[in-house]
């Protein structure tokens, strides 16, 4: 009778460990495919803010876009959130404009990168 309870113990051990292991294996990979998707979110929002009028004067230029040009961009961000499956409030993306606006009515590309991936 001791004997077969310590195999049942055994088995629920080995059938535990296993369970923790693809446990652990399945969210390290959940994590990368976020981490992927959010690196390709971030070079095509960049690729966006690089094709606006202001930047192909000068690509990369450190004056930034005009925000009325920024808030262009918002729609076709929409729509690239809303493809990949990626959860957001519409409003949040219009408020940022006023966060990243400077006083001269402009928005860096650096601040743009960081604040569309928050």
């Amino acid at each position: 009778i001791f004997g077969s309870f310590g195999m049942i113990a055994l088995l629920t051990g080995v059938i535990s460990e296993s369970m923790f292991d693809k446990n652990n294996l399945r969210m390290e990979e959940e994590r990368m495919e976020r981490e992927n998707m959010r690196k390709m979110l971030i070079r095509t929002c960049e690729n966006l803010f690089d094709e606006l009028p202001s930047q192909s004067i000068s690509p990369k230029r450190e004056e930034g876009a005009h925000v009325w040009e920024v808030q262009e961009l918002l729609p076709r961000i929409a729509t690239l959130f809303e493809s990949k499956g990626v959860a957001y409030a519409g409003e949040d993306l219009f408020a940022m404009l006023d966060i990243l606006n400077q006083e001269d009515g402009t928005i860096t590309r650096d601040k743009f990168k960081f604040f569309i991936v928050q």
